[in-house]
C-alpha cells in the first residue's frame, strides 16, 4: 500500500499476524521501523516504535495498527518516500514484512494571504506531490 501525506501528518498502516498453523495469533514484541526509501543498506531507521494491538471484539487475534508521526522533529522531510517494516515473534519465529510506503509533501499553507494582505490575481493550480 502506498500513501501520500504532508509533513507533520500521522500515517497509518495495518497488519495481521498468524501462527505457523495458519490461525490468527497476537505474537509478542511487535516492532516497526521506518526507513528512507533509496537510502544505503546500512542506514538506520528514521523512526522505530511499537504497533498497537487492536482489542475490540470485531478484530481477530493478531490485528495491529502502526501510527507513524511523520514530523520534522522525528527526522522526516517533504519530498521523500519512506518504507514501513514490521516484525514480531510468533510460533517461535520472527517473521518480518514491509507493510507499505508513503511520500511526504510540504505542509500546505494558506497562499491567499501574505502578511495579512489578501492576494489577488490568477495563479496555477498544481499538485503538492509534484508532476
Amino acid at each position: 500500500m502506498h500513501q501520500y501525506a504532508a509533513l507533520e501528518d500521522t500515517v497509518y498502516f495495518g497488519f495481521a499476524a498468524n501462527l505457523t498453523s495458519g490461525a490468527a495469533g497476537d505474537g509478542a514484541t511487535p516492532l516497526f521501523d521506518v526507513r528512507l526509501g533509496g537510502g544505503t543498506a546500512s542506514d538506520a531507521p528514521i523512526l522505530s516504535g511499537t504497533p498497537t494491538l487492536l482489542t475490540h471484539a470485531n478484530y481477530t487475534d493478531g490485528c495491529y495498527e502502526v501510527a507513524v508521526a511523520a514530523t520534522a522533529a522525528n527526522g522526516f522531510a517533504a519530498g521523500n518516500t519512506y518504507l514501513v517494516f514490521v516484525t514480531l515473534t510468533i510460533s517461535s519465529v520472527t517473521p518480518a514484512a514491509m507493510v507499505g510506503t508513503f511520500k511526504l509533501a510540504p505542509v500546505v499553507s494558506d497562499i491567499t494571504k501574505v502578511n495579512g494582505t489578501t492576494v489577488t490575481g490568477s495563479g496555477t493550480a498544481g499538485s503538492p506531490w509534484g508532476p
